[in-house]
């Protein structure tokens, strides 16, 4: 921006780790927990490996929480990201996206609908061998 006034000062930086959670989909025993972000003004940048040692998925929606700042109530379901996943029990050939919750610290794990609308990954075809590699980008 240049200048040296106090608008032109970054003063709301930060970076760390948070603990990931699953939210929604059943009893997981995470493994791996790898998780980092940066904040930088309003926006948060998450990066995250997850594995799981135990695992006893349900039909419902598969969702990761614990993300280290509350999504911007106008984030909602915007911000589709692609998401690296590794042995799922079902789904084979489709593209996977995370989608930002607003108002709550949570992601959901969805397949790209195509002609349809998109679907979330139940935590039924979650199993010990799956595991997660993301990134992630929204507002505060």
């Amino acid at each position: 921006i240049g200048g040296t006034g106090s608008a032109n000062k970054l003063d709301d930086y930060e970076e760390g780790t948070w603990t990931a959670s699953v939210t929604n989909g059943g009893t997981f025993t995470i493994g791996t927990n790898t998780c980092t972000y940066t904040k930088i003004g309003n926006l948060v940048h998450i990066k995250f490996f997850l594995t799981f040692s135990a695992v006893s998925g349900d039909s419902n929606f598969f969702t990761i929480g614990g993300l280290p700042f509350t999504i911007n109530s106008t984030q909602a379901n915007y911000g589709a990201n692609p998401i690296m996943v590794d042995n799922l029990t079902s789904l084979t050939g489709v593209t996977l996206s995370q989608l930002g919750i607003g108002n709550t610290t949570f992601i959901l794990i969805a397949s790209n609908g195509g002609t349809t609308t998109h679907t979330g990954v139940a935590g039924n075809q979650i199993n010990t061998n799956t595991a997660f590699r993301g990134t992630i980008t929204y507002q505060v």
